[in-house]
């Protein structure tokens, strides 16, 4: 049969479905010592987290938002926190590990998106379900910063668990913060990781 089309014959064509897969396949957390300029254009934010949020949940409820900082705001954010965990550990070694750490995930990497879990307590669905649909968008956050050429980590630690940076950030009394992203253009991208063999996790049932 003649070749009909306007592409050279030898052109091949990569499957979408094979591209996706080859993403999903080759994602890695990207430590934020890593991430730099260029940030994501507004545009490339809008549709990271538009691909974040298509995620299974029950009743629609939407148990989650995002808190986007960048600029200068990191290093407001950074001198607030910092000072709040002062006021909260006695440890000096602790307080400079903290300090370190702090700074390493939000001085360098141009944007930091913090992910806000907020439960609807008066919906008649159970709120594990509503903390699972969260944890989804923090999944579909990583595999969508890794598919748009960028590079982001899930982090959790202090600022997760604390009263203190929930007040900085000004939550409501029933939010709760489940991971700050730092996001940037990858100096380098990690080498892989040794990854678990599902083999060993499968089972059959009453096998």
């Amino acid at each position: 049969m003649a070749h009909t089309t306007n592409e050279p014959a030898t052109h091949v064509r990569i499957n979408p479905v094979d591209q996706s897969v080859l993403g999903l396949m080759s994602r890695r957390s990207v430590p934020p010592a890593l991430l730099r300029t260029p940030a994501p254009t507004d545009r490339d934010l809008m549709d990271i987290l538009t691909i974040a949020s298509r995620v299974p949940d029950h009743g629609v409820l939407v148990p989650w938002r995002f808190i986007l900082v960048r600029d200068h705001q990191a290093d407001d954010l950074l001198s607030e926190l910092l000072q709040a965990h002062e006021a909260e550990e006695n440890d000096e070694a602790a307080r400079s590990a903290m300090a370190s750490r702090l700074r390493t995930w939000l001085i360098g990497p141009p944007v930091i998106v913090f992910l806000i879990w907020r439960p609807n307590r008066a919906a008649n669905f159970p709120e594990l379900d509503q903390l699972l649909c969260a944890g989804a968008v923090a999944m579909n956050f990583l595999h969508a910063a890794h598919s748009t050429g960028y590079g982001s980590i899930w982090l959790t630690g202090w600022p997760c668990y604390s009263e203190a940076p929930a007040q900085i950030l000004s939550l409501a009394p029933d939010e709760k913060v489940i991971g700050l992203f730092p996001l940037g253009t990858p100096v380098k991208r990690p080498a892989e990781r040794a990854r678990p063999d599902v083999r060993e996790l499968l089972s059959a049932w009453r096998s």
